[in-house]
Order: C-alpha cells, then structure tokens, then sequence
C-alpha cells in the first residue's frame, strides 16, 4: 500500500468515528441517560485527538510543534482505558466482572503515573520502545470485554437486540488486534503493517453504531438476569 493510500486510510478512519456519533445524538433526543452522554463526550474527544494529530500533519508544524501534539494525544488512552472499563460494567450482568471494572477504573491513573514516570519505555521484540500501558490496558479489556460477551450469551436470550452486547463487541474487537500491533510497535514489519490498526478502529465505530441502533429500537442495554 502506497503512503496515499495509506493517508487516505487514515482519514477515512478519523471520520468514520461520525457514524456513532451522529447516531448517539440521536439516541439523546430520546434518552438522556448518564451513559449516552458520556458516550457522546467520549467519541467527540476521540475525534477531536485524531483530527488534530491529521491536521498537525499536514499543516507542516516543526519537530517542536509536533512533539508538543504528540505530548497530549498520548494522554488520550487513559480516558479510553477508563471508558472502557466503565462501559464493560454498564454493559454487563455479571455482578463480579462490575466489581472488577470498578477496580479497574480506580487503578487506570496511577498505573499509568507509575509506567510513565517510573518504568516508561521498554524494549520488547527488538523494538527501539515499547509503551506499555496502552497494551497493557488493552490485553485487560479484551479479557474482560469477552468475558462479558460470553456471560450475555449464557444468560440471556436474543442478544443481538441487546446494545450491551454490541459495545462490548466493539471494545474487543478494536482491544484484541491493536494489542498485537503495540507488540511489534516500532519493528521493521510495523513500518509496513501500522496503516492496519485503522482497521480494527473502524469495525468498533461500525459495531458501536449497531449498538445504538439497538437502543433506538429497543430502548434498553441490557435486560437484568434474575
């Protein structure tokens, strides 16, 4: 794949994030629970990151500019760390996997002060550095968010109605393989295959857009198993 093209990914992926944005305003037109509305911020403040990190781009900003850029998008993955795991536990039935997102929420912080001021970079499979928190993160979101899918289906009936199913989908769909592109981040062969972590992006920005829907047709996140 050509750099234009691969440019071209990664501006179709920026805007794809509209999709369940636009359909989450609309679920607020008629529900305007805590959780959409966290959503709605959510999904802006992504978009908002990944435009600025498009545009600083192709605006020609020196390496001083640039790193100051870089400085805050890296900041982005612990509100998306701390997302998650709230989501997961919204989205579930399981009373334990609940317990263990909440702990979860409460660690993202100071984990992520610890790796970063303490541990940092490391090297790993030959790489030049290796940022641990977001895999580590997301190694523990693709657990949790597949424990969640399969609890919904042992104790639930026609989970596809069900949006609690469809953004815990989302989540380890986009947790799994951006976990394995962090493993070989900065390799020779990421070079070639990094334009690929927009692929996983845009199926959780599809699957989440499915997951509204489901609210606006259903009006519900999950049915409580008794």
């Amino acid at each position: 794949m050509t750099s234009t093209h691969q440019e071209l990914f990664n501006v179709v992926s920026t805007f794809t994030i509209l999709i369940p944005l636009s359909f989450n305003m609309k679920v607020l037109t008629k529900n305007t629970s805590k959780l959409f509305w966290c959503f709605c911020a959510f999904l802006a403040i992504g978009f908002l990151a990944d435009l600025g990190v498009l545009v600083a781009k192709n605006i020609g900003l020196d390496d001083s500019e640039m790193q100051a850029v870089g400085d805050i998008y890296t900041k982005y993955p612990i509100i998306e760390a701390m997302f998650f795991f709230w989501l997961i536990g919204q989205s579930t039935n399981s009373q334990k996997l609940k317990l263990y997102t909440k702990w979860a929420i409460f660690l993202t912080l100071p984990l992520w002060l610890i790796l970063e001021n303490f541990l940092g970079p490391i090297v790993f499979l030959g790489a030049e550095s290796f940022n641990i928190f977001p895999a580590l993160y997301r190694i523990v979101c693709t657990f949790m968010s597949a424990y969640a899918v399969l609890h919904l289906a042992e104790n639930e009936f026609q989970i596809r109605n069900m949006s609690g199913f469809w953004f815990v989908t989302a989540i380890l769909v986009y947790c799994l393989p951006t976990f394995i592109i962090l493993l070989i981040s900065n390799t020779p062969i990421a070079e070639q295959l990094w334009f690929m972590h927009n692929v996983p992006n845009i199926a959780a920005y599809i699957i989440f857009s499915i997951g509204f829907h489901k609210v606006m047709k259903y009006e519900s996140i999950t049915n409580k198993v008794t």
